[in-house]
């Protein structure tokens, strides 16, 4: 089933691939899948019909359709296929804070992230106490906000970033 980024919530995506921007990128990886690791359009959800798929009779897929594989099987070799593609599970305990110094300034920002979703940007304790006050129930995903928490909030991509957890922090001292 495809879930659209409004639909997503944190707490599935150990269970989630993508993330995909349209539909359609999201089948057009699908077919590239399914080509590269012989899989079935039909069982996949993306040719109608019944009995051998059209795939099968030119070799490309290795006959769930037909019964020549076990539909465990395939199964197995589709998740195989989507690993790559999963989406991370949240690895910290709760919110953390991503702190941008400038250097030229001195001024400093926290990016606040939970759950892969960027909860505010903050620059003194007050606003990160309201930023904290988010309830994890009600955040919202969105694409840009999950690649760039997973650039930053994780090694290697990390670097000199600076990285706390914020569960139970309620002053950070700007």
């Amino acid at each position: 089933a495809l879930v659209r980024g409004a639909e997503l919530s944190p707490q599935q995506f150990g269970n989630l691939y993508g993330p995909y921007r349209s539909k359609n990128q999201a089948i057009s990886h699908l077919r590239e899948l399914a080509d590269t690791h012989g899989l079935c359009l039909q069982a996949l959800g993306l040719e109608s019909g019944k009995g051998r798929c059209f795939a099968h009779q030119i070799g490309h897929c290795k006959g769930v359709c037909c019964g020549e594989e076990a539909p465990e099987r395939h199964h197995l070799r589709l998740q195989m296929a989507l690993v790559a593609d999963k989406l991370r599970v949240w690895p910290f305990d709760g919110p953390v804070g991503l702190r941008e110094q400038n250097q030229q300034t001195g001024r400093s920002e926290v990016h606040v992230f939970d759950q892969w979703c960027h909860l505010a940007t903050v620059q003194s304790d007050s606003e990160l106490a309201d930023a904290l006050q988010t309830r994890a129930d009600v955040l919202a995903f969105d694409l840009d906000s999950y690649r760039l928490a997973l650039k930053y909030l994780l090694p290697p991509g990390r670097g000199e970033a600076s990285v706390f957890p914020l569960g139970t922090l309620r002053k950070i001292g700007f």
